[in-house]
This record gives C-alpha cells, structure tokens and sequence, in this order.
C-alpha cells in the first residue's frame, strides 16, 4: 500500500472523529490501526524483498568465486603440467649417448659420445667375437668400451659387444669390434681412414665407408 493511501485512510479516521460520536470514535480508531497494519505490511514486504535480493547477490558472488578459484586451480594446474613436461624434455636432452652418427667428408659416420670417429679393422673376423689390436697396435686404436646409450640414429639392434682377452668389454656394431684413432685430435677427424687399407670409418649400416 502506497503512501496516498495511507494519508487517505487517515484522513478518514479525522473526520470520522470529528463527527462526535463513539461508533465514528471507533471507525477512525479501526482506521489508525489499519493504516498502521497497512504500513508494518509494507515495511515487512519491503524487508523481505531486500532481504531475498541480499541473498541472491551473496549467493551470485560466491558463485562467481567458486569460479573463479576453479579456473585459477585449473591455470595452476596447466602450468604445472607444462613445468613438467619441460623438465621431461630438458632431462631427454641431458642423456648424453655413447654411440651417435655425424656428417663428414665422407658422410654420415659413426661416432662415439665426445664426437671421435668410430673405425673398424678389417683384420678382425665379423662377428667372430674375437679382437686381432693388441699390444701396440691397442695404443694406436683404443677399443671402444660397451655401448649403453645408442642415439636415435643408430640401429640399436647392430649394437653388441664382445670380451678381449684381458676381460674388459669391447663395442661391435654389424659384428665389427669397434675402435678410435689416437691420431685423430679433434671431433669430424678421419685421419684413420684408409690407413694401411685395413682401417675404415662405418656407415650407418655399419659396413666399411670406401673400402
């Protein structure tokens, strides 16, 4: 109810007074107090109404909270996955492998883990498990130790190794014993090719390069 109508009901209950008698004494007494319901009626709608808008604005920003905590947590959590997968890929990227292949004069070759290339000798037997370098000739081309970290590259299933007489552990690839050149100084060195024609760089395929 409006405040029109509460002036009106109002000023009935004057002029019903002012008539003297004790039914209009009653009419505006039960005008007053149906004003005064009117008006508590209001009130109450009013605080009511306030109340419930109170309520859907807390519950309208605790959701918009929620939210936003949820899309925070899902942030962090891609972040951290992608913490994660970059430490994976720096970690791939700090094995080091002991048996890789390199470009050079002669093509792609291999090559051991500092990048020294890889020879064979052809006085050994393929695939005998047997090595002929001893003695001096072991000074000249050391052998290879076993190879544990082949590099993409390499065709793993060509990697073995065999036992040299002093027990220690000698790389093949294709069945060959490997071996380095202590002449060679420098990485991409092939200065052991060709020597004597018993000494050749590998291939991928591990067979002897221009022999």
């Amino acid at each position: 109810m409006n405040k029109k109508l509460l002036a009106l009901l109002m000023m009935i209950g004057v002029i019903a007074a002012a008539c003297g008698s004790s039914t209009a004494t009653d009419v505006a007494s039960d005008v007053a107090d149906t004003a005064e319901d009117v008006v508590d009626g209001d009130e109450e709608a009013m605080e009511d109404e306030e109340a419930m808008e109170d309520e859907e604005a807390m519950e309208d920003e605790e959701a918009m909270e929620d939210e936003e905590a949820m899309e925070d947590e899902e942030a962090m959590e891609d972040e951290d996955a992608m913490e994660d997968d970059a430490m994976e890929d720096d970690a791939m990227e700090d094995v080091s492998h002991d048996l890789n292949v390199a470009p050079s004069d002669l093509g792609q070759i291999l090559v051991d883990e500092a990048g020294n290339t890889l020879y064979l000798f052809t006085n050994d037997e393929q695939g005998a498990g047997t090595s002929a370098c001893e003695g001096g000739c072991l000074a000249a081309w050391p052998a290879v130790g076993e190879i544990t970290s082949p590099s993409g590259g390499v065709n793993a299933d060509l990697v073995g190794s065999i036992e040299r007489a002093d027990g220690t552990i000698q790389a093949t690839y294709n069945g060959w014993p490997l071996y380095t050149f202590a002449s060679d100084s420098a990485p991409g060195d092939v200065n052991g090719q060709a020597v004597n024609d018993i000494w050749w760089v590998l291939d991928v395929d591990g067979n002897a390069i221009g022999s």
